[in-house]
Parts: C-alpha cells; sequence; structure tokens
C-alpha cells in the first residue's frame, strides 16, 4: 500500500474537507437535534459517500432533543428558590437544592436519557459507510464525526470563554454554599429563637444569608446559557470531525489502497448536542457485529487547532475512560511526523468516544480545540471562515500515518 503519497495530498483532501462542509451549510439548513435541516444533512453526507464506499446506510432513531437543556430552567428557578428560603425557611433551601440537583446531574453532568420522555419527541439520523477489503474481514477501524450542529451559547458569544467558565463555576460553587447556610441555620436556629437583634449567632447567620445574594446574577444568567432559536453553523464543531473522517475514506478509494483484511468505516451520528444520542443508538444498533469482529472507533472532533491537538484519555466530564491502546497508536503516529499532540481529557462535555466506550466498544476520542471554551466555540462565529485547512490537514496526514499500523 502506497499511503505516502496520499499524505501527499493533505492539502487537496483539506481543501475539499473545506468545500463539502460549506456545501452542508447552505445546502441543508440548520441541523439542529432531530431537525429537518439535521435529516438533509445525513442525506446529502450519505450520496457524497456513496461515491466511494462499498455500502452506505441511514439509520433513523428516536429523539428528545429538547430534554438536554431542558434542565437549566428548571435548576435555575430552584436555585433561586433556595436563596430566597435560607432567610426564613432554611430546610426549604435544601430541598430546593436538591430539586435542582437532580435534572442537572441526570442530563448534564452523566449524559442519561431518564428525562427524555417528558420532552416532545423527533427523529434522528446516524450515517454508515464502508470499504471492504479485499480478503475476509478480520478487522474494522471507523472514523467519526457528528452532523448537528449547538444551539447558540449566548454568554460565550457575548461575554467570551472565560466569563462563561466563571459564571458556570460561581453556579457549582452556589450549590455548596447554599446547602451549608441551610445546614448552619437550622443547627443555629434552635438554639437562638426567630429573632435577629442582640444574638451574635443570629447576626452571622444574617450576614452568610445575605451573602448568598451575591449568586443570584450567575445563577441567572444561566437561563441563557443556551439560545432557545439560533443554531450556529457548526463548521468546527464538527462538521471538521465528519469531512475528516470522509476523506480518509475518499483517500483510500481515489488512491487505490486496498486492505487485506480491515474493513475501513465511517460513522456520522446525529444528536451529539443533545447528549450523544446518536453515538448511544449507534453503539446500540451495531454492538454485536463490533464485539464479533475486533473494532476500533476513533470519534473525532472539533478538529480546528493543531496546538491543541489531544488524545482525550477521559470523557464525559472526565468520567469515562476512552481506550488508551486506541490513543496510543494516534499518539505513536503524529510523534512519527513530528506533529505536537497531547494526552488530555474532557473536563466539561463530552465527544461521541464516551457514549461508544460505555457501550462497551474501543474507542477513542481526538479533539484539536483549547478547552477553555474558544469563542467560536458553539456561536454564530463557528462559520466556514473559521475552519483551519492547516488543522484538517495535519489531523488527516496523522490518521494516515496511523492507518499503516492496520494491516
Amino acid at each position: 500500500m502506497d499511503l505516502e503519497k496520499v499524505k501527499a495530498r493533505k492539502g487537496e483532501y483539506a481543501d475539499y474537507m473545506a468545500e463539502k462542509i460549506k456545501g452542508v451549510i447552505s445546502d441543508c439548513g440548520t441541523r439542529f437535534s432531530g431537525s429537518d435541516g439535521e435529516k438533509e444533512a445525513a442525506y446529502y453526507l450519505e450520496k457524497e459517500l456513496k461515491n466511494y464506499s462499498d455500502e452506505t446506510k441511514v439509520e433513523s432513531f428516536e429523539v428528545h432533543p429538547n430534554s438536554f437543556y431542558g434542565w437549566a430552567p428548571w435548576t435555575v428557578t430552584f436555585l433561586l428558590l433556595g436563596v430566597a428560603c435560607l432567610f426564613l425557611m432554611p430546610f426549604l433551601s435544601i430541598v430546593f437544592v436538591i430539586l435542582a440537583l437532580v435534572p442537572m446531574l441526570t442530563t448534564f453532568v452523566t449524559y442519561r436519557t431518564a428525562f427524555d420522555r417528558f420532552y416532545p419527541k423527533k427523529e434522528s439520523h446516524n450515517v454508515t459507510a464502508v470499504k471492504m477489503p479485499k480478503g475476509e474481514v478480520k478487522r474494522a477501524v471507523y472514523f467519526s464525526g457528528h452532523m448537528d450542529a449547538a444551539k447558540e451559547w449566548t454568554i460565550n458569544y457575548k461575554f467570551g470563554g472565560k466569563v462563561m467558565t466563571a459564571a458556570v463555576l460561581i453556579g457549582f460553587l452556589s450549590i455548596v454554599y447554599i446547602t451549608a447556610v441551610a445546614i448552619y441555620s437550622m443547627i443555629v436556629l434552635p438554639k437562638a429563637g426567630v429573632t435577629f437583634s442582640g444574638n451574635l449567632d443570629m447576626n452571622v447567620r444574617l450576614y452568610v444569608c445575605f451573602a448568598s445574594l451575591v449568586f443570584v446574577i450567575p445563577i441567572f444568567s444561566m437561563y441563557f446559557l443556551s439560545s432557545r432559536k439560533r443554531v450556529v453553523d457548526g463548521a468546527n464543531d464538527n462538521l471538521s470531525g465528519c469531512l475528516t473522517a470522509m476523506a480518509i475514506l475518499k483517500a483510500v478509494n481515489d488512491n487505490k489502497i486496498e486492505f487485506e483484511h480491515t474493513k475501513i468505516g465511517v460513522i456520522l451520528t446525529g444528536s451529539e448536542e443533545t447528549g450523544l444520542r446518536g453515538a448511544k443508538a449507534w453503539a446500540k444498533a451495531h454492538r454485536d457485529e463490533c464485539l464479533n469482529v475486533p473494532t476500533d472507533i476513533y470519534a473525532l472532533d472539533t478538529i480546528t487547532e493543531t496546538e491543541h491537538l489531544s488524545v482525550n484519555l477521559k470523557d464525559l466530564n472526565s468520567t469515562v475512560k476512552t481506550n488508551k491502546e486506541l490513543g496510543e497508536n494516534f499518539m505513536n503516529a503524529a510523534k512519527s511526523l513530528g506533529v505536537k499532540c497531547v494526552y488530555s481529557g474532557i473536563p466539561i462535555g463530552a465527544s461521541d468516544g464516551a457514549a461508544f466506550c460505555q457501550e462497551g466498544l474501543r474507542a477513542t476520542s481526538i479533539t484539536a480545540m483549547n478547552h477553555d471554551i474558544p469563542r467560536y466555540y458553539h456561536t454564530r462565529v463557528d462559520s466556514v471562515d473559521a475552519l483551519n485547512k492547516d488543522a484538517l490537514a495535519t489531523v488527516f496526514e496523522v490518521i494516515v500515518e496511523m492507518l499503516k499500523n492496520y494491516e
């Protein structure tokens, strides 16, 4: 196999990626989870994949897209009530904190689907394409990206990632503070009565209750965490991952590269931005075939900033371990080309790699973005103009180099 000539054409394939990303954005409309635009993108990309794949398939699955951010207004409301109740009914503050935490931890922190049933049902789609080997299939390797795009993060667009991160962290801190003050108040009140005058313990309690008001604005800002209407273009997050995966398959076909026993595939998922729902659905539907034939999955997400190219050993708010061996495969290929790459993790948020791993599949996550929330991330700035062809070409080259290990 002459993979060296494929690497030499990395710039050409980066141009191809940018062209097709522009086509998806201009021809398919907005691509929020379960929308007509997301469906259009699935069939648009499948049509393209047919040109250089042996098999393609579009599979639909049920999704409840509004559930993923549905926790925000619920949680914010109960946290604000928790602050208000600190003054006279601290026990209720603890009740409200618990009510605030349950949907946030379930939906946003662990990405579980327990509350999906309470939101309208939509239909989302996954696309799979494969290039078969010359002989019997003894191994499979897939490259994955997600087609859907997020609703805009208003705070990030208007004030930047540092302000948004601070607001989220202060929100978490407020939960600890409200709980601590409520417990303190319940200890103090039985001893001191209900009057605030002339009692040191009660005066301290009054001060700490008033201090809780500093959390009101950061908590309230979470009402505007995600826009209700505006869907971003998602050129980088994550059409960049989709087209990097597709370009690999195209390059194998264009250059008449034939593997003896390794099937090369592409997975394009829907509804990643609403809780990894597409990857969860794909993993369940294809689990048996992936376990019957040794299968590796490389989830590519936001291929934008070469200086932040990372293999993520932990995913989904750093709670899910990815496959270390696959991470080493990518890392070794990068090192052999002199490409800077580091081991990292996804501290807040997740990639499809987490959903594949949770289902027991061999998967890792590759990103090329600053996890400190760059301004283009989930904002209208994430347009075709924000693409970085050098980053696309670099990751493409690393993957081609890595494919040498698959024969």
